[in-house]
């Protein structure tokens, strides 16, 4: 039997995308974090460490930040590496401007730590301000929708 949930959040960068999610419970710096080249998380010790964001929707609980994460986000996309969307707890100015440079649909601000709901694998639709997540059943069948 498969899930389906819908949550509200701030549209920050409104859009339309779907993926499969990877989640951080740890916070995400894109600056020493990821590789721009390969999209691969390629920090030693974090829980992400050899998984790629490329065409995932990158969930996580806020930024680290840093002034580089803006042009690292745009190298992502160069390389055609970046995420389909992105969905942050709290927001990260740097990382919500570098969203907007690549068009990316990105919300924050919901009600519940969106980071500890989604699971990594689930099926992520964002449509401006709402998030589908669809989780597959204990057999692998897709939910509806």
């Amino acid at each position: 039997m498969a899930e389906k949930r819908i949550f509200k959040g701030k549209a920050v960068v409104s859009g339309q995308c779907s993926g499969e999610a990877l989640v951080a419970h740890e916070p995400v710096s894109f600056l020493g974090m990821v590789n721009t080249e390969t999209g691969t998380f390629d920090c030693p010790g974090h829980e992400l460490e050899g998984r790629s964001l490329a065409g995932k929707v990158l969930v996580y609980p806020h930024g680290k930040g840093s002034s580089g994460d803006t042009i690292r986000m745009w190298r992502l996309q160069k390389f055609g590496v970046a995420p389909a969307g992105i969905l942050m707890n709290r927001p990260e100015p740097i990382h919500i401007q570098g969203a907007m440079l690549l068009g990316v649909p990105t919300l924050c601000g919901f009600a519940r730590d969106i980071s500890r709901i989604i699971k990594t694998g689930d099926t992520v639709t964002i449509q401006d301000d709402t998030v589908t997540i669809t989780r597959q059943g204990p057999h692998g069948e897709k939910g509806p929708g």
